[in-house]
């Protein structure tokens, strides 16, 4: 019953053009509404995933520090930060290693100054993040992938070989004293290139009495990294603590920590309580980060709410159908109510059709937008500038997020079509008869 009444009163010659018109524009305008939907919040999804493989390439997953000392006590030792390296090294899959930062001062041989972080790794440590990033952009697609910019010495050091990725992440880590890694946005602002010789200064040398010479090094830049995350590209130093800026042990602000890498990054919470009960300042992955996805919440947050909010303006065209069909055809309810048709069940009737006709577009909707998406991600558009993560767009469907697109339209939807229809057959079929005589 419900499939004729949707045929013969919404879509047939005898429905009338108005509601055959205002009928076509529901569907096309619920279908659109979902259509945006759908790309957008995918679109989302993928720059949210693309953000976290980038962080992950370079960010451990746990750091493992000791608590400053309490007012008149006694520091811990930092051989208890060895003794938990060997612990954890033990676990399956996980990788530990001591990494010394602090604040530093570059100064080019032209007289460009600039401050960064300087970070002391190992070589193993420092050839696994070449690695990963290298890895991740070789799976992203776009004008340009990641890589590591090195001096040319032959054919084997083209990053985008994949025959010489891994000979030329381990070559990269392993630096010889004096040697040191920039991000490139750094290098870049500063004007410096593979190959340059710059000074390294820690800040506290530049507040001695005039006449007494500040400490500082000269470091030759072995290679310039590009990982795609600003943090890094635009402040960081690498360098291998056991051959470099060891006048600097000394130095107010560095610190050394233990950075941990798990085999599945998000398996980081039972381990960060255990070490915290344990006496020792840990910080994850995510809460390092906490700022920049509290950004992505929110921004997330605010486009669903506003392309949901189009999309329930749309379905609210439903109504407009209903209360115009049901008011040309009182007379036709009146009928089916006095010949046994119980208002409950002319109500679900109508009811039914509402949601039909909202199914039609939100089907439609579902399958465009589902359909882009996928072309988005098999054929990607270059189009985005290099301040973006790629230049591609990148795109990613869940069934979480077609489940919440799916309820949200089917809510408005049944409310959409309930209340003209209660409204209309809560008359006696005889007030129907009579106020819908022609």
């Amino acid at each position: 019953m419900t499939l004729k009444f949707f045929g013969r009163y919404l879509f047939s010659k005898r429905a009338g053009a108005l509601i055959r018109t205002i009928a076509w524009i529901c569907i096309v305008g619920i279908g659109l509404g979902v259509m945006a939907l759908v790309v957008v919040l995918s679109v989302m999804n993928g720059f949210n995933g693309t953000i976290r493989e980038r962080l992950l390439a370079v960010e451990p997953h746990l750091v493992i520090a000791l608590p400053p000392p309490a007012p008149g006590g006694q520091p811990r030792s930092l051989d208890e930060l060895g003794v938990l390296r060997g612990e954890l090294n033990q676990l399956p899959g996980a990788r530990a290693s001591i990494v010394e930062s602090q604040d530093v001062i570059l100064r080019t041989l032209e007289g460009t100054f600039g401050g960064a972080v300087a970070k002391g790794m190992d070589a193993e440590a420092l050839e696994k993040i070449f690695s990963d990033i290298q890895k991740i952009g070789k799976k992203r697609h776009g004008n340009y992938n990641d890589f590591v910019v090195s001096q040319g010495e032959g054919p084997t050091d083209d990053p985008t070989d994949p025959s010489a990725e891994g000979d030329l992440a381990q070559r990269l880590a392993h630096l010889e004293a004096g040697e040191v890694i920039l991000g490139v946005d750094l290098a870049h602002s500063l004007r410096i290139f593979e190959g340059d010789q710059i000074l390294i200064i820690p800040p506290e040398s530049l507040l001695k009495p005039a006449g007494e010479t500040p400490v500082y090094e000269k470091v030759t830049v072995r290679a310039l990294l590009s990982s795609r995350v600003a943090d890094v590209d635009g402040k960081m130093v690498f360098y291998n603590p056991g051959h470099t800026l060891g006048r600097f042990r000394e130095a107010a602000s560095r610190e050394i920590s233990l950075e941990v890498r798990l085999p599945e990054p998000y398996d980081y919470a039972a381990m960060a309580t255990e070490y915290t009960k344990r006496g020792f300042a840990v910080q994850t992955w995510v809460s390092r980060n906490e700022a920049l996805f509290f950004a992505l919440k929110m921004e997330k947050m605010a486009m669903t709410i506003f392309l949901a909010l189009a999309a329930l303006i749309t379905c609210f065209s439903i109504v407009t159908v209903l209360v115009l069909l049901l008011t040309q055809k009182r007379r036709d309810l009146g009928i089916l109510m006095a010949m046994g048709l119980s208002p409950r069940r002319t109500r679900q009737v109508f009811t039914r059709v509402g949601i039909l006709l909202s199914a039609c577009g939100m089907g439609g909707g579902l399958g465009l937008g589902i359909g882009i998406s996928y072309l988005l991600d098999r054929y990607p558009i270059d189009m985005l500038p290099d301040i973006y993560y790629d230049s591609s767009i990148p795109v990613k469907v869940t069934p979480e997020l077609i489940y919440f697109v799916v309820g949200v339209s089917a809510v408005v939807a049944f409310l959409s079509s309930y209340l003209p229809a209660r409204i209309n057959t809560s008359a006696q079929p005889s007030e129907l008869l009579r106020y819908g005589r022609k």
